[in-house]
């Protein structure tokens, strides 16, 4: 089948702050796995289906081997491996933006890409302990994972702050 206008694609980037608001950790900017439900999703939409959208982030603690080299994400993926119990629910009018396709800039004229800015803010997932973060990944209102990230080891302490962006290209 022809692919017509490009891939859908998404990339990520990580900060890491601390207790003072200082930074500790900058991934840079990251490829990331857009599954088989998330292109599911986009088809619903489509279709006019109310399926909602992106509604929350699960994060998690993976695999302590992914720390050398994570496993990539395969399309068919569902749901982490290690989630932790809370997700972080994403409220579209201040966490999601459409972005310029030009400049990348925010916008509110809707574009073929988004960005979601997740903050997982002191003592968050545990409270009180340091929180090792390997994975993470966008679910929908039906918690049907959209995208999905295996990472080397992030250690957030109770007292950091992880600043999350995800953008993603239709």
């Amino acid at each position: 089948m022809e692919n017509i206008g490009g891939a859908l694609r998404g990339m990520y980037r990580d900060t890491l702050f601390d207790s003072v608001g200082r930074l500790i950790f900058d991934s840079g900017w990251i490829h990331n796995t857009i599954v088989k439900n998330g292109r599911i999703l986009l088809a619903s939409l489509m279709k006019g289906e109310d399926v909602g959208g992106i509604y929350c982030m699960k994060v998690g603690k993976g695999l302590a081997e992914w720390d050398n080299k994570p496993e990539e994400a395969s399309d068919t993926d569902t749901d982490l491996t290690m989630p932790y119990t809370s997700p972080i629910n994403i409220i579209p009018e201040q966490d999601i933006f459409y972005l310029d396709e030009i400049t990348n800039y925010k916008t509110s004229i809707p574009t073929s890409r988004l960005e979601i800015r997740v903050v997982m803010k002191p003592n968050f997932p545990e409270s009180n302990l340091t929180s090792e973060l390997r994975e993470f990944g966008l679910f929908s209102k039906d918690l049907n994972m959209i995208n999905c990230v295996r990472h080397p080891l992030i250690q957030k302490a109770a007292s950091e702050t992880l600043i999350r962006v995800v953008q993603l290209f239709f």
